[in-house]
């Protein structure tokens, strides 16, 4: 579709239900810089090339050069007999027929030897690039695609099936609405106006010609035999054309990719909800535990604290009376048991009938030698 027609959405979304943990979901951009990330030779040259064209709007890199990258990563294993997910490429006729055919070999004739470094994928097109270079700076009609139709002797191309897609999405948007999914967050490429006009402009040329060019859609559905989906991204939200996608893709019946089915993926979501469901219970009991023996340990240390503050009032309050009755007993001692004593001392000496009475009237008696003693103090 055209820029901004949210299909790194849908693509993302078809990746995430449909292919492995690690889905092999790419964009162009996204090859060309695991090429120039190789740190190879080859990937600085092909980084040099990258660099030079960026400063020319609408630059691009040789054809033969594209569809080498491109095709050197839609072999590898994992695309092969996993799937892949290419998003926004091939955007021309000429692409799509570069990267999803090959040359029929003529009797005699041998297969060119398969480049099987990323190297050398890198390095060939670096070297392209350097010789060509003029040749594809700017948009302009492509050179490469003219040579097939030039002689009688042209070699005849087939249709590449190890690498050519089984399903084929075309999203089709207003350039208005694009400009403003782009601008709202909604999309992610490109990043800024003039790219988007200038890539929308290279879209519609290719694909919406007045004079009857083919474009891309025509190739899958005319020479590969595809049934294209063409979804209007204007007319139906993301979710609608998420289940127009499923429907598409399971219309020849539930496809193997060594993947579980959906009835497994349930269970497995079920079974791990339910993992994260006792695990949350299981933390909730410990905190709960440990907040109760951290209430335990608090009440213990209250009690022992208020024991202790109990202990220590009736120590001070003991001390404290004991301080306040000692003048008093060193007044008995001094003035009342001395005389007292020497009462009791006669009674026990004179032995009288009514020893009461005689102790009263001996302290009566001797009354004046307490006051005296009483002056004297």
């Amino acid at each position: 579709g055209p820029p901004g027609s949210g299909a790194e959405r849908l693509c993302s979304m078809v990746a995430d239900r449909y292919l492995h943990a690690d889905p092999p979901h790419f964009t162009f951009d996204q090859i060309v810089q695991d090429a120039m990330a190789a740190g190879t030779v080859a990937a600085r040259k092909l980084t040099r090339k990258v660099n030079k064209l960026s400063k020319k709007p609408g630059a691009k890199l040789p054809l033969k050069m594209r569809t080498k990258l491109v095709h050197k990563r839609l072999m590898s294993n994992v695309c092969r007999f996993r799937g892949y997910i290419l998003e926004g490429y091939p955007t021309t006729y000429e692409e799509a027929k570069a990267l999803f055919t090959e040359k029929v070999l003529e009797e005699g004739e041998e297969e060119e030897a398969p480049e099987e470094e990323e190297d050398e994928v890198a390095d060939a097109g670096a070297e392209e690039g350097e010789e060509g270079e003029e040749e594809e700076e700017a948009p302009a009609p492509a050179e490469e695609e003219d040579e097939d139709e030039e002689g009688d002797g042209k070699p005849t191309f087939q249709l590449n099936k190890a690498v050519v897609p089984e399903f084929v999405v075309a999203l089709h948007s207003k350039a208005e609405v694009c400009k403003t999914r782009i601008f709202s967050g909604l999309a992610t490429r490109p990043s800024n106006e003039e790219e988007f006009a200038l890539k929308t402009a290279e879209y519609y040329k290719a694909n919406f010609t007045q004079d009857g060019t083919p474009g891309t859609a025509d190739f899958f559905s005319e020479v590969a035999g595809a049934q294209v989906l063409q979804i209007d991204a204007d007319a139906s939200n993301e979710t609608d054309a998420f289940q127009s996608l499923r429907v598409y893709l399971e219309s020849r019946g539930q496809f193997f990719n060594y993947l579980k089915s959906e009835e497994e993926r349930c269970r497995d979501l079920s079974l791990e909800v339910a993992h994260r469901e006792r695990e949350e219970d299981e933390r909730a009991r410990a905190a709960k535990a440990a907040q109760e023996a951290k209430e335990s340990e608090l009440r213990k240390a209250t009690a022992d604290y208020e024991a202790d503050r109990r202990k220590n009032i009736a120590d001070s309050e003991a001390t404290h009376l004991e301080n306040e009755v000692l003048p008093l007993r060193q007044y008995l001692m001094v003035n009342v048991v001395p005389t007292l004593s020497e009462g009791l001392a006669e009674i026990c000496k004179e032995q009288p009938e009514d020893p009461i009475e005689y102790l009263a009237q001996y302290l009566f008696a001797h009354a004046q030698d307490i006051a005296g003693s009483l002056t004297e103090l």
